[in-house]
């Protein structure tokens, strides 16, 4: 009878482990970015971060693209370190070596987002936007809104780090008069980077001419 009991709580012990949850990714669960672009050429931006951390690490830091300045964390000024690819703000004081979901809005200016191209000898106005810029861990979900200073009709490009142009397969937006709005149909990979391109009007940036 023992021998019966003990191959039974064997038996119990092991059905519980096959159906206890494994533990989720450490990820950004959700990042919605916001740019609003001025006809001097110049964006103001504004993400909010879901940071999901499941296991505690005690140096954490958010990538914005190369070149932000302004940057402002939950209001107040940003503690950052520059390098050739992005502006990278500390958040180890605030949740280093922490575990759990935490929420912070990060704000910031981009200089001279539109440029003029020369291409096939004939010159455009291109609007070239960073909206991601290499976070160390996966992204769950991105959403993002770009205001522009007049209505267009014209269709964006995007392209990142791993898939190159291939990442619009993983996209979906739609642009409704001076704003383009999309988001990620699928996770993103830790690191990836995606940039969107937009050929603009003359008239809307006047001053960049």
């Amino acid at each position: 009878m023992k021998r019966r009991l003990a191959v039974l709580l064997v038996c119990v012990l092991m059905a519980a482990a096959c159906i206890v949850p494994v533990a989720a990714e450490t990820a950004a669960s959700m990042i919605q970015n916001y740019s609003t672009v001025t006809s001097n050429g110049d964006c103001q931006v504004s993400v909010t971060v879901t940071f999901r951390l499941e296991h505690a690490t005690e140096t954490i830091r958010f990538p914005l693209p190369a070149g932000a300045e302004n940057v402002r964390r939950d209001g107040s000024q940003a503690q950052t370190t520059s390098t050739a690819n992005a502006v990278y703000v500390e958040l180890s004081d605030v949740i280093g070596g922490l575990v759990g979901t935490f929420t912070m809005r990060f704000e910031y200016t981009l200089s001279d987002v539109v440029v003029n191209v020369v291409e096939d000898q004939k010159s455009n106005l291109v609007l070239q936007l960073p909206l991601l810029s290499g976070f160390v861990y996966p992204i769950s979900e991105l959403q993002f809104a770009v205001t522009l200073p007049g209505a267009t009709n014209a269709l964006p490009a995007f392209a990142s780090g791993y898939h190159k142009n291939a990442i619009e397969q993983h996209l979906t937006y739609e642009v409704e008069g001076n704003t383009i709005r999309g988001k990620s149909l699928k996770a993103l990979k830790d690191r990836e980077t995606l940039t969107m391109s937009l050929v603009v009007d003359d008239v809307m940036f006047p001053r960049v001419l």
